[in-house]
């Protein structure tokens, strides 16, 4: 019984929480919001528990206009990454804050936030601000994300 509660209603009620983490970094979201892709609740989930089994580093993280700043900084360095890995094209969403971004090489590097993609669009990255903190500083890699279930690329 003690293991049913740990496998399925812990993770759901950590689920249900994230909805008011977007609200404390970005409170501008539309009356509809954003469209969240499928695997992100399972994103945000997986990385609850990578951070509990010791699997990944909790980063200290901000909120309001610092914290916004702070995923904004976190994205360039990680789209200069994708590019450096020869990437051209993606589109990123940080599940625990419902953020879409938009990663293009036209020569140079260009990242756009609040950026919705098309229809079907291909090459979408999601993960969480955790994560992404940890790909940066080179304490996970991408394939290790991937592995763990806290990177989803499609």
């Amino acid at each position: 019984m003690l293991t049913h509660i740990k496998r399925y209603i812990v993770p759901l009620f950590i689920a249900l929480s994230f909805s008011t983490h977007a609200c404390l970094l970005h409170p501008a979201l539309n009356a509809q919001g954003t469209s969240t892709p499928k695997g992100a609740v399972w994103v945000d989930i997986q990385t609850q528990l990578a951070m509990q089994n010791g699997a990944l580093e909790p980063a200290q993280l901000q909120t309001g206009e610092a914290g916004f700043r702070q995923v904004s900084w976190w994205l360039r360095l990680f789209t200069r990454m994708l590019s450096e890995s020869g990437v051209t094209h993606s589109y990123i969403y940080i599940a625990d804050i419902g953020l879409w971004a938009k990663h293009n090489v036209n020569g140079n590097v260009q990242l756009e936030l609040e950026v919705e993609p098309e229809q079907e669009s291909s090459n979408v990255i999601i993960l969480s601000r955790q994560t992404l903190q940890a790909i940066i500083s080179q304490n996970l890699t991408y394939q290790q994300g991937v592995e763990l279930g806290i990177v989803i690329s499609s």
